[in-house]
């Protein structure tokens, strides 16, 4: 299967980062998020954690 490309009237959640080494551009050596896409990336993990039973950092940490 073919991927299909993200649609250009709504903008990608993460973005490649290239290794600069690479002249052609063809490995992706990182990722990055928009800030205003990251509350809602986050939010989601922690509500998969919640119904999983997995500790959350808040939950392990003592201070």
């Amino acid at each position: 299967m073919v991927p299909r490309p993200w649609p250009k009237s709504i903008p990608e959640p993460i973005i490649p980062e290239y290794d600069p080494a690479d002249a052609h551009r063809h490995r992706a050596v990182a990722y990055t998020m928009h800030p205003e896409h990251r509350t809602a990336f986050h939010q989601a993990i922690a509500r998969i954690r919640h119904l999983e039973g997995v500790p959350t950092r808040s939950t392990t940490e003592t201070r």
